[in-house]
């Protein structure tokens, strides 16, 4: 139920700041605050949420497991956590400080995509909440999720010419979980000059393609190479390739993944000008389908959250360049519908809240 309310007081005073109050994407970023705390307060304030709150509840009163993150180059984490407990803070305030990082970096970023873009904050933010999963998972997978919050926040700064900034994020990225790296690898299509109207379907049909069939077969050799510290996940009951169905869900959201990249292709006028979002979507193209890789190496599914928040470049392109009508409320009903169901009759793991305060 608090996830339904928090969705509703959201979404209802977004729509009221960018559609009455104020049109300026500089002041709706200040007036969106309230939203913000909202979701610092509900995240940080959790108790047993998904299956590794207690585990850092450990960590963070283990000098030696806390050491581990150390040796691992964990290093944001390492000393973070000393720093709380240098100042005599308790095990939760993890929980809370990890959301405010967290959050502030994707609201930093969604204000910029804003600014340089058409795309509201508002649709932004509503396709975050209900589709990407974001907000849930980071309650578990907080290292991880601060680490995808940094590098989506690089990619805004790259693009506007901020490399120091760029710079200092990704290496925040990589020493909240070294696995951020490999996102790396696809910050090179930031540097593409052009991007032709026929990309997006050529690099997603490809790029699925590619994970279904080629990609599998050099994972072993690759996680071997540059993170052997992991190697040991290959052999593990947490590397057997999970069932299709396992990933339903996902799978749900393709029909409207494909009639977003044919509507930018039919309205190719209203982007070919606009290069930001366009590589936004090149790298949304090239990895939406990354948790393909599950079915060979379920361990994989870790990469994918990397770039989960990504999906929410086709879906807001949609909504804020479309007429509204019958279409697009078929389309969001349609979007919204697996949320509803994961926080009402099917929730469990994060989509079943707990909290000490409330």
């Amino acid at each position: 139920m608090i996830y339904l309310l928090l969705l509703s007081f959201s979404v209802f005073y977004l729509y009221f700041l960018d559609q009455v109050i104020t049109k300026r994407y500089s002041e709706r970023f200040i007036l969106s605050l309230p939203v913000f705390f909202m979701l610092v307060i509900v995240s940080g304030t959790q108790l047993g949420v998904g299956t590794d709150y207690f585990t850092y509840y450990k960590m963070y009163s283990d000098e030696l497991l806390l050491d581990r993150f150390y040796m691992s180059k964990e290093y944001f984490f390492y000393f973070f956590s000393k720093l709380l407990s240098y100042l005599n803070f308790s095990a939760q305030s993890i929980f809370i400080c990890y959301a405010f990082f967290t959050f502030s970096f994707v609201f930093i970023s969604f204000s910029y995509i804003e600014k340089n873009t058409r795309i509201r904050f508002f649709w932004l933010f509503v396709i975050f909440f209900i589709t990407t999963g974001f907000f849930h998972n980071q309650m578990n997978l907080l290292r991880q999720y601060l680490a995808a919050a940094f590098l989506f926040s690089s990619v805004v700064f790259l693009f506007n010419g901020k490399y120091i900034r760029f710079l200092i994020l990704a290496t925040f990225a990589i020493s909240s979980h070294p696995s951020a790296i490999i996102v790396l690898l696809f910050f090179p299509f930031l540097f593409v000059k052009r991007v032709g109207k026929n990309w997006f379907f050529t690099a997603y049909f490809t790029s699925t393609l590619a994970y279904i069939s080629i990609i599998p077969f050099f994972i072993d050799s690759f996680v071997s190479i540059l993170f052997p510290q992991y190697s040991f996940y290959l052999d593990s009951s947490r590397s057997q390739g999970h069932s299709v169905f396992t990933y339903v869900t996902k799978l749900y959201f393709i029909p409207v993944y494909l009639f977003c990249l044919y509507f930018i292709y039919k309205n190719w006028i209203l982007f070919k000008h606009n290069t930001f979002l366009l590589k936004l979507m090149l790298v949304w193209s090239l990895t939406s389908s990354i948790y393909l890789l599950g079915l060979h190496y379920g361990i994989s599914d870790r990469v994918y959250h990397y770039f989960l928040i990504f999906n929410i470049v086709p879906f807001s392109i949609y909504f804020s360049y479309c007429r509204h009508g019958v279409k697009s409320i078929f389309i969001f009903a349609y979007l919204l519908l697996p949320y509803l169901a994961k926080v009402t009759f099917l929730a469990k793991a994060e989509y079943l809240y707990k909290s000490w305060v409330f």
